[in-house]
């Protein structure tokens, strides 16, 4: 018997190779079918949208606003609200960096006036003048009417100067009266009145309002002494040693030294208001007779702590100190904020301080003008 012949196989082919192939033969076409559909057209919108989009060859071309005004006004809001944004984050970086600045200044004024306070100077300032034969002779009874009349009209002559200092610093430089009487202070610097304020004017302007306020005090004080009236307390004869005091304060105002002025009131203000007390009790307490209250007054005045005083001192001192560092800004000083000026202009002030009070203590009887 013959065997039938062979037929070949149709099977399909299960090979490790084929089912490989026709794997990637299908999936291909399944992996560029989202891009040829999806992509393609998620890029074309971005590219009308765009300055640029492809013409019919495929090459980038510019794209006429008039073209598609639709896709070009959603182009600007995109990019002006970043530009907004960046604004937005740059201004508050800014206002960050200058209160940073400011806070660092603050402290850096505060540190200043508490170095200056432990100075040898300002050390030996305050013990020398607490042992001022002045103030000791007040206190011992042994103070005589010419001394007392010294103060008086001394204390005139720096009060006249000193608030024409104050007023300059304050930034009033039309402020130059040939009396305290009846004057009224002028209106601080704000951007509403006088433009925009100057930097560091705010405790000047309280210094000048104070030596209005006090001016006429110290008239009552002077009649209880036999100065009749001001043309007598002006004509007394008065000294170079009292009046360095306020010609330096002159000289610190003519420069523009707020920093050095602020930080003088600082450290001298509670000396001299200090000295001020301690003659005041000494003439209150009997042994000079029946002093009368308008007499005391102006020692009254003077004696009572400055409210606030370091903290506006203080703020004086950062406001020049960020101004020196703005190298924008133009600061009118005849040198910068360093502590080693400060510090020399404060020991002046302090040993012209002791000068006034050296002057009244020996001061001779001087005959009467007026």
């Amino acid at each position: 018997m013959i065997a039938p012949p062979i037929q070949e196989s149709r099977r399909a082919c299960v090979s490790p190779v084929c089912v490989i192939f026709f794997s990637l033969a299908l999936s291909v076409p399944a992996l560029l079918l989202p891009w040829t559909h999806g992509e393609k057209r998620h890029w074309d919108s971005l590219l009308a949208e765009g300055p640029q989009a492809k013409d019919s060859s495929g090459v980038f071309s510019e794209t006429p606003s008039s073209q598609n005004p639709q896709a070009e006004d959603a182009w600007d809001l995109l990019v002006k609200g970043d530009l907004q944004e960046d604004r937005v984050y740059l201004a508050k970086m800014a206002q960050a960096a200058e209160a940073e600045a400011e806070a660092h200044a603050a402290k850096e004024a505060r540190l200043t006036l508490a170095r200056l306070r432990r100075e040898p100077f300002a050390l030996s300032t305050e013990t020398r003048l607490a042992s001022h034969p002045y103030v000791l002779a007040a206190e011992n009874c042994s103070l005589t009417l010419t001394q007392r009349r010294a103060f008086a009209g001394e204390q005139h002559a720096v009060q006249l100067s000193d608030a024409r200092s104050f007023a300059l610093l304050a930034g009033h430089a039309e402020f130059r009266p040939a009396s305290l009487t009846g004057v009224q202070p002028p209106p601080a610097r704000t951007p509403t009145v006088g433009g925009a304020s100057l930097p560091g004017t705010e405790l000047f302007q309280f210094l000048l309002e104070g030596e209005l306020h006090a001016a006429p005090l110290l008239l009552e004080h002077a009649a209880a002494l036999g100065f009749e009236n001001e043309t007598q307390l002006a004509a007394y004869r008065v000294s170079a040693g009292a009046q360095a005091y306020p010609s330096y304060w002159a000289r610190l105002a003519l420069s523009g030294q707020r920093a050095a002025g602020a930080a003088a009131c600082a450290i001298n203000f509670p000396a001299w208001g200090q000295m001020c007390a301690r003659v005041r009790s000494a003439l209150a307490s009997g042994c000079y007779g029946n002093v009368s209250a308008a007499e005391l007054r102006f020692l009254d005045y003077f004696a009572a702590p400055v409210a606030a005083l370091d903290d506006m001192a203080a703020a004086v001192i950062a406001q020049e100190i960020a101004a020196s560092r703005d190298h924008d800004a133009v600061v009118a000083q005849e040198a910068g904020v360093g502590y080693a000026d400060l510090a020399r202009h404060v020991r002046l002030l302090q040993e012209y301080e002791l000068l006034f009070w050296d002057a009244v203590f020996a001061a001779q009887p001087q005959k009467r003008e007026g």
